[in-house]
């Protein structure tokens, strides 16, 4: 039976594309001087169906030389020595086989077919060593190959699949050992083939119309299993009836987890779907959640035995993250199986996720190509800290591309006209390159329109960062005033926003302003200050000619003029939180979006949100004027809370986007170079636009919508889960509901106590 499987496979797939490879416990220049050979494995080499080169590099940051030896199904393969100079030994050429720091060889056998392939590295230091196949000239496949070290007996995939229209799925199993072994293969629990492989030997069954998982190869000495025996496994698939090829390795057992991660989920792109594959291996049940730049988007149980694999259309984004437990609880962390599965156009391609045990600072590939015709390549670095990171990423020793990374978010640079290798991603907490940062890093490629992604080779694991933020509460009593008109007496009010009462809980002393508080506004020549909170009123609070006044008063304001629970005590002192927010009708704004900030004398200054001045470039301008006071202030933490939505009926949609654009300006952009941390803008506009399914129902909590919160150890600010119209208003009132100021409550108390605690140090 296992012949005539093996000459259809050979016929049909034709190719085997491997990957970069092997984990050193050991950085290269503690392991240089080590002569302990190394060996990494494919089971299939062929450049009669498709153009085939085993690609073999030594990373960039090396302080040796490395030397490699290539036999293809058992017999020895010329390596012609690299050209130039560059190698150690006098008189600085290499011979055959040696490659020096940051520099690759890639041999190709024109024609020839067979396998196993081995390539020989003679010292344990780390090498990186993959196949790179075009599929009919068509697709490009890399996998990442077998490590003599990481051999094992009991591999796992999350899934099978022979039922989808055009596919060809394949399960192998390579016997490496000098004796035969006796093998079985699972999906679903079901026990789908086995029997024996002589040594030196491989099978590649495949089941028409099974589709499904988890997928298990378990193997044997014997047919007794009284001892375990090490083999080779991955499964093989045939897209698009023949169009596109992908292998997979098969996940040691030794090596599940309970925590996994990948650089980036794409279900947006043109042609591309992307699945999130869970499977669960246990004899119990368990409980899962799968995210997507730090937003929860599934979760659920998933039986003994069973899988999941769930698609989130429209969603683009990294780092992808799905952990698992026993129960919903999360006492008890619970391994599994985990897999992304891409479909682009006519091609697959599948990707495991990376143990968080694994996450590195340091990853590398054998090349890069944004040369080639057809090919475009990126490469991808994710951060799943709780802290910001810094990244350099090197191609041949050069570094290409720099910088920082914000938590929870990616960097996904392209190198125009670069061709070379090989490929290095390194990363620290700081520039100052002191302390080593996990990341997660993969290269994606399209070629010619056909999709391929291969994780880099891990260095040594690094722990994930804690995160920076603490959302506690302060330890001592805060004082803190509120400036606001009715939608904010509406947030603070007990029974309606419930804001005030939150506060106190969290330990801040709250005051507050409304109509008729405070001095005289003798720049706009009537009524008191407290009257005039406009954007274009802010001017006259912190910048005129009569701000001291103002301030003076607003800093030792301990009155309170809504109706909220406070502190019955208060703490004494002036108030080191200042908080303003204007109302719903600062958010029709005439203009562009795009348009820049009013610079020098600006029209806005002084006036009502119905002036003729309200516009994007004023309203940016009168902001920019207020820098200047604050930074005079730094004893002061200033919190700007944006104008609340309006009502649809109340405004229109060329408004409406200039209000959001206003809006994700301040979050974004409006501090970039201020350099203090004693500023802080809360998007109550944009938590205001998404519900729960009705204007008295909120969706605070939920997974999808719009949000400024805290939320697995970053700050979301989600803008794309709703409109740019208030989504509690009801019979045409802008006044938010009860609803949507609880849901502005219950997102900003804790980003509040982040933003205290980064201002204090």
């Amino acid at each position: 039976m296992e012949p005539v499987l093996k000459n259809s496979l050979i016929a049909l797939v034709a190719v085997l594309a491997g990957a970069a490879l092997l984990i050193s416990p050991l950085k290269p220049d503690e392991v240089a001087a080590q002569a302990i050979p190394r060996d990494y494995y494919f089971t299939w080499y062929d450049d009669a169906g498709g153009s085939n080169w085993v690609l073999m590099a030594n990373p960039s940051s090396a302080t040796a030389d490395l030397n490699f030896t290539l036999s293809i199904d058992g017999a020895d393969r010329a390596l012609e020595p690299l050209s130039g100079t560059g190698c150690s030994a006098l008189p600085l050429t290499c011979s055959s086989g040696q490659v020096p720091a940051g520099r690759t060889i890639a041999p190709r056998y024109n024609g020839l077919t067979g396998g196993p392939v081995k390539a020989h590295s003679q010292t344990s230091a780390l090498s990186v060593v993959s196949q790179r196949v075009l599929w009919g000239g068509k697709s490009l496949e890399e996998i990442t190959a077998v490590d003599s070290e990481r051999l094992s007996s009991h591999y796992y995939w999350t899934w099978y699949d022979m039922q989808s229209p055009g596919f060809k799925n394949w399960v192998l199993v390579s016997n490496t050992n000098p004796s035969p072994v006796h093998y079985e293969i699972r999906i679903g629990a079901a026990l789908a083939a086995y029997g024996d492989i002589p040594a030196n030997d491989y099978v590649a069954p495949m089941f028409d119309t099974i589709k499904g998982g988890p997928v298990e190869v378990e193997a044997w000495t014997d047919s007794g299993k009284g001892t375990h025996a090490e083999v080779m496994a991955s499964q093989r698939v045939l897209t698009g009836y023949g169009d596109a090829f992908n292998e997979v390795p098969g996940v040691p057992a030794a090596e599940l987890s309970d925590h996994y991660f990948w650089t980036w989920y794409d279900h947006e792109s043109a042609g591309a779907r992307n699945w999130v594959l869970v499977a669960n291996p246990g004899g119990s049940a368990i409980y899962y959640e799968i995210r997507v730049a730090g937003q929860l988007w599934a979760s659920g149980g998933i039986l003994a035995g069973e899988y999941t694999a769930p698609e989130f259309e429209g969603v683009i984004g990294g780092p992808v993250e799905v952990e698992a437990w026993t129960d919903s609880g999360k006492g008890t962390p619970a391994d599994v199986i985990a897999s992304q599965r891409v479909t682009w156009g006519s091609s697959f391609e599948e990707v495991p996720g990376l143990p968080a045990e694994q996450l590195s600072s340091g990853y590398h590939w054998t090349w890069y190509d944004q040369q080639s015709a057809g090919s475009k390549n990126w490469v991808l670095v994710s951060n799943p800290n709780g802290r910001q990171i810094y990244y350099e990423i090197s191609v041949a020793g050069a570094v290409q591309n720099s910088g920082v990374i914000a938590p929870g978010q990616k960097e996904t640079p392209t190198f125009d006209g670069l061709m070379d290798g090989p490929v290095e991603v390194q990363a620290w907490t700081d520039s100052g390159k002191g302390t080593p940062a996990p990341v997660i890093a993969s290269q994606r490629v399209l070629w010619g329109g056909y999709f391929n992604e291969v994780l880099g080779v891990p260095e040594s694991p690094v722990v994930v960062l804690p995160s920076v933020f603490n959302p506690n509460p302060p330890a001592t009593p805060v004082k803190l005033i509120f400036v606001h008109h009715s939608t904010g007496e509406n947030w603070i009010t007990d029974g309606n926003g419930n804001l005030g009462q939150v506060l106190t809980t969290a330990n801040y002393f709250v005051s507050d302003t409304n109509y008729g508080w405070g001095p005289a506004d003798a720049d706009a020549g009537s009524g008191k200050i407290g009257d005039h909170t406009d954007i274009g009123h802010w001017y006259n609070w912190f910048a005129g000619p009569n701000r001291d006044a103002n301030m003076t008063a607003l800093f030792a304001e301990s009155g309170q003029h809504s109706s909220y629970t406070r502190m019955v005590t208060e703490p004494g002192g002036a108030n080191e939180v200042v908080m303003f927010k204007s109302c719903f009708p600062n958010s029709a704004i005439g203009g562009n979006p795009g348009d820049p900030a009013t610079v020098g004398a600006n029209p806005l200054r002084g006036q009502d949100a119905y002036s003729g001045a309200m516009t994007v470039a004023n309203v940016k301008g009168i902001y920019n004027d207020l820098l200047s006071y604050f930074a005079a202030h730094q004893e002061k933490l200033f919190v700007v809370v944006t104008a609340p939505p309006l009502d649809s009926g109340a405004t229109n949609g060329s408004q409406a986007a200039n209000a959001r654009a206003v809006n994700n300006w301040l979050v974004n952009d409006w501090l970039t170079g201020y350099g203090n941390n004693n500023v802080a803008v809360f998007d109550f506009y944009n938590v205001l636009t998404s519900n729960g399914g009705n204007a008295n129902s909120n969706d605070l909590g939920q997974i999808g919508g719009n949000h400024h919160r805290f939320n697995s150890g970053a700050i979301e600010h989600l803008t794309s889960g709703g409109g740019n119209y208030s989504a509690y208003t009801t019979g045409g009132d802008s006044h938010p509901t009860p609803a949507g100021s609880q849901k502005a409550t219950g997102e900003f108390v804790q980003w509040l106590n982040i933003m205290y605690h980064r201002w204090q140090g």
